[in-house]
């Protein structure tokens, strides 16, 4: 009995070891698949690639979306860079990995080169090889793409371009690792099948009524062949805070128009800004110089625009020029009241116009024609592309000078005012604006 029962004995610890046995390899086989279908679904997870909602730039027609996943860091909307405004998107990754980035510019300044030829320079730049090449036809966006790298170097780029009505330009550029848990090449075809353009028109309504100011010649709009404009500024609670004063002069025997502006804020540590400028009637050569000074820094730049609209830019103290071609429908900000009352003479109630500003940047702004307010006065709605919810509305009198402007974000307020009344409320500037015409020649 007892030998039987060792026997027994050894043989159920024999069943229980090998049962033991089973029942780890079953876990252990469970625990690896469940690993490998959690590594699936991180890597799912990560080249999974969902998109945001349009992303779309205010009046422009354009639209695109960038990467929602998790661990995508986007900017939260466009922003604007003096001759372009960009979206930017990266994945989030640990340190010394090198994560996908995209970048998405619409241009304000005008390519020479055809699609062609930008994405040759491109392999220049990058220091790569054009791999592959290729066209993704989106509605009326047509984007030539390729795709760019470099022997032995596991970073590649996907870049594209697109030729948007009246010369404006799409860029989308696509940087990461080919396949892999980033897919870059995935993350370039949805990204560049997102976009989204209808033409509102307006640009090309800018461009018309442009055309017709330089063609008519801007002396047509000037009162005199010699005039001079003050305007007082008040903050929201009609405080006066500064002031502007402008002066044009139209020589007819030599063809050109010459003018000066200054601008003047106590608000702001007493910030300072001159302008001089020349040009002829046509508006084929540009010449203007502006200093400005505010916060105990200051700042001087020249710039210059030809025929053919080919833009330089010198700002004095850096080393090199800028140089770029602008819009057909850009203009110097200075001459805001000529296109105003060009409009106010036209049927055409929205347009889109390239402002130049005092820096050399281009500023667009649509511009709404909002009908006649008290009188015979007319009023016109701003909107400028570069600064979001930024509203200014500016009213012409009946003879269709400027004569009130409300900028919001902050409330300021532009009346029309006298030299007179400038000395009196701004004694600390009183003998520059008295000999503001001695100024005025000592420019020119």
């Amino acid at each position: 009995m007892g030998v039987k029962a060792v026997n027994i004995t050894c043989v159920m610890d024999k069943e229980t070891k090998i049962k033991k046995y089973a029942l780890d390899k079953v876990v252990f086989l469970g625990i690896l698949v469940i690993s490998l279908l959690g590594a699936r679904l991180i890597i799912m997870t990560r080249t999974a690639i969902s998109l945001s909602e349009p992303i779309g730039l205010v009046n422009t027609g354009l639209s695109i979306s960038l990467p929602a996943s998790r661990g995508w860091e986007s900017t939260k909307g466009w922003v604007y860079n003096r001759y372009s405004f960009v979206l930017l998107s990266t994945m989030t990754g640990q340190p010394g990995e090198f994560v996908p980035q995209i970048e998405i510019k619409y241009h304000l300044v005008r390519e020479k080169q055809g699609p062609e030829q930008w994405l040759e320079q491109l392999a220049e730049i990058y220091e790569a090889k054009i791999l592959e090449q290729g066209r993704i036809e989106k509605g009326s966006v047509v984007l030539h793409w390729g795709h760019f790298s470099q022997a032995d170097n596991p970073i590649h780029n996907y870049s594209a371009i697109a030729v948007l009505p009246n010369e404006r330009l799409l860029t989308i550029k696509v940087k990461g690792i080919e396949g892999g848990s980033f897919a870059v090449d995935k993350i370039f075809e949805k990204v560049a099948g997102s976009v989204n353009f209808e033409d509102t028109g307006f640009l090309s309504a800018g461009e018309r009524l442009i055309g017709e100011i330089k063609t008519e010649g801007i002396d047509r709009f000037i009162e005199d062949t010699f005039s001079e404009s003050y305007y007082v500024i008040k903050d929201g609670n009609f405080k006066p805070v500064g002031f502007t004063m402008d002066k044009v002069n139209f020589d007819a025997s030599a063809n050109t128009i010459k003018g000066s502006g200054y601008y003047y804020d106590r608000s702001r540590v007493n910030r300072e800004e001159t302008m001089v400028f020349t040009c002829d009637r046509f508006f084929e050569n540009y010449y203007m110089k502006s200093e400005s000074a505010s916060f105990g820094s200051s700042r001087s730049i020249e710039v210059e625009i030809e025929k053919d609209g080919f833009m330089k830019v010198n700002s004095f103290g850096s080393a090199e020029k800028e140089y770029y071609y602008v819009m057909s429908a850009a203009m110097p900000d200075f001459f805001i009241d000529i296109i105003l009352k060009k409009m106010a003479l036209s049927d055409v109630d929205r347009i889109i116009v390239d402002m130049v500003g005092s820096d050399g940047g281009v500023l667009p702004v649509y511009i709404e024609k909002k009908g006649q307010e008290d009188g015979n006065s007319k009023k016109f709605e701003l909107e400028y592309l570069s600064r979001p919810g930024f509203v200014q509305e500016i009213y012409l009198d009946s003879d269709l000078r400027l004569y009130k402007a409300v900028s919001s974000s902050p409330v300021k307020i532009f009346e029309r005012t006298t030299k007179q009344a400038l000395v009196k409320e701004f004694s600390e500037r009183g003998d520059y604006i008295l000999h503001s015409d001695q100024n005025f020649l000592e420019n020119e």
